[in-house]
């Protein structure tokens, strides 16, 4: 597993974990003051990973003030737990994730993730309720709700500075050779033309790294018509077969079209197409 740690915006530092085939970038921000802000989980190991990080430049774990959960998709909360217990900082997410995060709601995800119960961690996450929320640092941020990939997916606008924190908020055409993961096609789509109206210079995700100047209008676009090819895809492959077809083979059909993989959870990509074809709501 490699790590690396690059500044790709002024006082913004990436941080990558790599995975091989699969990439994860998480973002550590100055926000002014003395104080650091680390948004998302996805491209960060652990506390070891961090310290060298903060290292690296030149910054004490006392600064870091306030860590943002992205999205609750396979949160491995022992790592939110021994990070929170590291920096004693505190942990803000969207109120939806709240029961997606119970342990009723989420099975064991492949990786050593595992269900999420913080019924004994009161106090830990700040759930946050109404966006956008303005974060009381002298840097202009402010956490947007940003839904699709998630119910509870949030974004970190520096609104002023064109820089959008994104996370899985954007997973494009699919992070590598494998199929986008959304769960609301509606929601990923509204989430993606609001992105495209922030006209962000700067776009940073979890998977696709950093996205800059022209390449962020061609890069929503091209998601937004990924989404389309799915939808239109399910829809003649429904209508062109006269019996009953699973989800199991839905997908099998989508990775064979597209030469891309299924990743983990893409049968709720299937599930929120066929519910639109359902409910006769296709755009």
């Amino acid at each position: 597993m490699q790590r690396e740690i690059a500044e790709v915006h002024d006082g913004v530092w990436q941080m990558t974990v790599d995975h091989g085939r699969l990439r994860a970038w998480s973002y550590l921000i100055d926000a002014a003051e003395g104080e650091l802000i680390l948004y998302d989980l996805e491209g960060i190991a652990g506390v070891a990973h961090l310290t060298s990080v903060l290292k690296k430049i030149g910054r004490q774990p006392s600064e870091l003030r306030v860590l943002i959960l992205s999205h609750s998709h396979h949160l491995n909360k022992a790592k939110l737990r021994s990070l929170h217990a590291f920096a004693n900082c505190k942990v803000l997410a969207c109120l939806q994730g709240r029961q997606i995060m119970a342990p009723a709601a989420a099975p064991a995800a492949a990786g050593g993730d595992v269900p999420v119960d913080f019924s004994g961690d009161a106090g830990m996450i700040d759930w946050l309720e109404f966006f956008p929320f303005k974060l009381p640092f002298g840097r202009e941020m402010q956490i947007v709700h940003t839904p699709g990939h998630s119910p509870d997916g949030i974004s970190l606008s520096l609104s002023q500075e064109r820089v959008l924190m994104c996370g899985e908020a954007f997973v494009g055409p699919g992070p590598a050779d494998y199929l986008p993961l959304y769960t609301n096609v509606q929601d990923y789509r509204n989430t993606l033309r609001w992105v495209a109206e922030q006209a962000p210079e700067k776009l940073l995700t979890a998977r696709y790294g950093v996205i800059e100047g022209r390449r962020v209008p061609a890069a929503v676009d091209q998601a937004l018509r990924m989404v389309q090819h799915i939808e239109d895809f399910i829809a003649e492959s429904i209508s062109k077969i006269d019996h009953d077809i699973t989800i199991e083979q839905l997908i099998l059909m989508l990775s064979a079209r597209f030469g891309r993989k299924a990743p983990v959870g893409f049968s709720d990509t299937v599930r929120a197409h066929l519910e639109l074809l359902r409910t006769g709501r296709r755009s």
